[in-house]
């Protein structure tokens, strides 16, 4: 296996993945070879509740206890860790750390809207200018103010574009560059790989990863790593598939990977 290890898995708490026990992805991951796995479902706020986006903030304890609980089930076999995924917004920078960075062992950052309120996700149509530079803002700050462990799927703003512009060739530079600054290593995210393919301006493809931005990450100094981002057991176990399908969209590219784990 090309990279025997994946920090980006979901549990069925943030209301969009496969309705399942916690330890079907455990279980796929050992069948699939995996020497780590991480969760990192999608972080809750104390304030707010969108059940079809993130886990409940009621839901965090029993989320820590049950990957706890897998992680001395399957010590002799698999290494589990355990941390969130979630957008970063300034206004939670001291819940991200007296509580986030201290009740789990990573985050990592995966920007999907703009406001903690925001109905709108970048992947959900038409993204304007505007959207797309607070996205790049959100990011640039964000790496710069949280130790995330990465930040996932950079590209995701192109699900929301039909076009590469000069826009988005800004805030590509913007988020690459915070990257490089940062030490923060950026995921190539498979999760959509073998899904509908969107029309866009150049033709037909993934939404992410997105081939023209990683063209762009290329010239930074920047590491990479696989992401999963899997929302379903099988997910796991179809890595031979997912990584073939990813070459092709990269090919050429010359993107540093980790080959050890993170953690």
């Amino acid at each position: 296996m090309r990279q025997n290890f994946n920090y980006h898995t979901h549990t069925y708490r943030c209301g969009h993945a496969v309705l399942c026990e916690d330890g079907e992805y455990a279980r796929a991951a050992i069948e699939a070879g995996f020497a780590t796995l991480g969760f990192s479902d999608h972080a809750p706020y104390p304030d707010r509740s969108k059940p079809s986006d993130r886990m409940d903030y009621g839901q965090m304890d029993d989320y820590l206890r049950s990957i706890a609980s897998l992680r001395e089930k399957h010590a002799d076999q698999l290494e589990i860790r355990v941390g969130f995924e979630m957008e970063y917004f300034p206004e939670y920078q001291d819940y991200i750390e007296k509580v986030l960075l201290k009740k789990g062992e990573y985050l990592i950052c995966g920007q999907h809207y703009d406001h903690p309120d925001a109905l709108f996700d970048y992947a959900g149509g038409q993204s304007d200018r505007e959207r797309l530079l607070t996205y790049g803002r959100l990011i640039e700050e964000g790496l710069h103010r949280v130790p995330f462990l990465y930040l996932a799927h950079p590209d995701y703003f192109c699900a929301g574009i039909r076009e590469f512009d000069d826009t988005c060739r800004q805030i590509s530079h913007q988020i690459c560059q915070a990257a490089a600054e940062t030490g923060t290593p950026l995921e190539v995210n498979l999760n959509h790989l073998l899904k509908p393919k969107r029309h866009y301006a150049d033709g037909d493809h993934c939404i992410y990863p997105f081939r023209q931005f990683w063209q762009i990450a290329q010239l930074y100094p920047v590491r990479c790593l696989y992401g999963y981002d899997a929302h379903d057991h099988a997910q796991l176990k179809n890595s031979a598939a997912l990584l073939a399908a990813c070459d092709t969209i990269l090919e050429g590219l010359k993107l540093d990977f980790i080959t050890q784990p993170l953690l």
